[in-house]
């Protein structure tokens, strides 16, 4: 009688059939994976069934519309390689936009991209920049609330729309900010902001030499409110009122508020 010292090379019956279940499991799922991922890259890339079918723009007075669709495009398209892969006519493609800030056009504060994906639309909504004034160094720009200039505008006179006389000479490009010092310009909008709230109409405003760190702003009555880049002054409202219960603005050639918590009148 035979017998053998390696049980490995024992082949059973029972063996033989779980080999060939195993064989049969795995290339059954090969050949459902190939077909999965074949089915989905179809899907994709073939099919027209994910393809954008609409795609629409509101409130577009800023830009032609295949100008910003390609510029939206380049945006996100820096987002990842998944998105490229995609391709823009893929409604998957603009899933997860969202928002977009800094596209390129200076007239728009943001674009917002909606996506739905029943019906296969997209609808970009375009949030355009809110017109505060003019601000002029060595060109003239209209600028917004948060200090980007978005339009090329021409030198004005008179108290209906705010001036910004820059005597710096900064140059001024549209879709950056008009002053380069962010905190200075957050405290010339907050003071001109409380100024406007007080009821003194405002003529004009002045910044000064950036060395000399001050702005002023005149009012229609003839008063100058003198005050420096760094910093809003405390209570400034309060200060305004107690300056009317003692005098008329009218009265008033001047009022220095470059010093923090002092003021100076005359």
């Amino acid at each position: 009688m035979a017998s053998y010292s390696d049980t490995n090379e024992i082949t059973t019956p029972s063996r033989r059939r779980m080999r060939r279940r195993h064989v049969i499991i795995f290339w059954s799922t090969a050949i459902a994976s190939a077909i999965l991922i074949g089915g989905i890259i179809y899907l994709i890339y073939f099919s027209s069934i994910i393809k954008v079918k609409q795609f629409s723009i509101q409130g577009n007075r800023v830009a032609g519309s295949e100008d910003l669709q390609q510029l939206l495009i380049k945006k996100l398209d820096t987002r990842g390689w998944f998105r490229r892969a995609f391709g823009s006519s893929n409604i998957l493609y603009w899933v997860g936009a969202g928002e977009v800030r800094d596209s390129g056009i200076p007239a728009a504060s943001a674009i917002v991209v909606h996506v739905n994906i029943l019906s296969r639309a997209v609808s970009v909504e375009i949030k355009e920049r809110e017109f505060v004034g003019i601000w002029c160094a060595k060109t003239c720009v209209g600028f917004d609330s948060d200090g980007i200039a978005y339009f090329l505008a021409p030198d004005v006179e008179g108290s209906l729309l705010l001036k910004v006389l820059d005597e710096n000479e900064n140059e001024l490009t549209l879709g950056n900010p008009v002053f380069p010092d962010a905190t200075a310009l957050k405290n010339i909008f907050l003071s001109i902001a409380i100024i406007k709230e007080d009821g003194i109409p405002i003529d004009k405003v002045i910044i000064r030499d950036m060395t000399l760190r001050e702005w002023e702003l005149q009012s229609t009555k003839g008063t100058v409110f003198k005050f420096s880049l760094d910093f809003v002054p405390e209570k400034l409202k309060s200060v305004l009122n107690n300056l009317k219960e003692r005098t008329k603005p009218e009265d008033l050639s001047y009022v220095d508020l470059r010093v923090q918590n002092r003021v100076y009148f005359k």
